[in-house]
């Protein structure tokens, strides 16, 4: 229902439900419901929960009633199964031969979320890391903006920028990650594309040269991520019970924020529960630790000491830093 109780449009479309040894095909064109009656011209109600907002609905439309071993429901399953049939062997030659070679850093998030994906869905590839201080001719050759990640699909096609990289490795492999629901999945890519954002604080604590200037930027960070604590359901992961490309471009944030957190406070959970469990779900997840090299943590390390900024006087002595600590409230 809408804020004034007016009934939600919805979309129309068939639908099918059978009960014993009945078929009932439903024209749905409201959403004011109505008994399905036993009569000449029986309607059918339906109601539908949204998972993501709560939000119940209920449909109605005219209906029609079949014998289950009328010519009519074995012409309708003939043609539904040769369908079903063509879209899923459509779908398994799509993926099947797909060969994915796939090209990063070891240090660099945007690559880190597409061998999550990979890892996850279980996907065969083979992995090359480039030096970005030193990159190779062939790679300056293979990427158009010079940066990682790039994905080569069958050993002719690149694929740069890792949301679309993302989108393309679960269009052809099986599982979608992706909500079929068109409105669910533009905002799923909406948050994707404010994860990308979020990095930037990380990278700012990260070449902050002041103490002021460093809290500056887990502040902004802070704020994100009480965005993010405003719309997160009950978890365990962004869309509810399944993970999506969403948590995948969070993972490697959270696994950074993780360590910076080590060395000064860049968050305070109490302020953020949901996201903190979010945080703690995904950085449980086996494709999220393997995603990186197994020196990820000191490789991370000596990039901080490298910029100089105010982080990297911590390092050194981590076990020894001071127990009272700024905090961002």
């Amino acid at each position: 229902m809408n804020e004034d109780m007016t009934p939600t449009p919805l979309p129309e479309g068939t639908v099918v439900l059978h009960d014993s040894n009945k078929l009932f095909l439903g024209e749905m064109t409201s959403t004011y419901s109505e008994r399905l009656k036993p009569q000449r011209h029986p309607t059918l109600e339906i109601n539908l929960v949204d998972p993501y907002s709560g939000k119940a609905f209920r449909l109605k439309g005219a209906a029609e009633c079949l014998e289950m071993n009328s010519a009519a429901v074995g012409e309708l399953s003939r043609k539904a199964s040769q369908h079903y049939k063509q879209f899923f062997n459509r779908e398994s030659a799509s993926h099947d031969s797909a060969d994915f070679e796939f090209i990063g850093s070891k240090l660099c998030p945007f690559a880190q979320r597409a061998v999550i994906i990979l890892l996850h869905k279980q996907v065969d590839f083979r992995i090359r890391y480039v030096d970005l201080s030193d990159p190779p001719d062939w790679f300056l050759a293979l990427s158009p903006n010079k940066k990682v990640p790039l994905l080569i699909v069958n050993n002719r096609d690149v694929i740069f920028e890792s949301a679309v990289i993302n989108e393309l490795i679960d269009e052809l492999t099986p599982n979608r990650l992706q909500p079929s629901d068109p409105i669910q999945n533009a905002r799923n890519r909406s948050w994707i594309e404010f994860s990308s954002a979020c990095f930037m604080d990380t990278l700012h604590m990260t070449t902050a040269e002041t103490e002021a200037s460093f809290f500056e930027a887990a502040r902004k960070n802070m704020s994100k991520l009480e965005q993010v604590e405003k719309i997160l359901g009950d978890g365990p992961y962004f869309n509810g019970a399944a993970f999506s490309l969403v948590d995948a471009a969070f993972a490697p944030l959270f696994m950074r924020l993780q360590f910076i957190d080590q060395y000064r406070p860049v968050f305070k959970k109490t302020a953020l529960p949901k996201v903190t469990r979010w945080v703690d779900q995904l950085l449980a997840c086996a494709a999220v630790t393997h995603s990186v090299v197994p020196e990820f943590q000191e490789l991370y390390e000596a990039l901080i000491w490298k910029r100089q900024g105010y982080l990297s006087h911590y390092l050194a002595n981590i076990d020894q830093r001071p127990c009272t600590q700024p905090s961002l409230y």
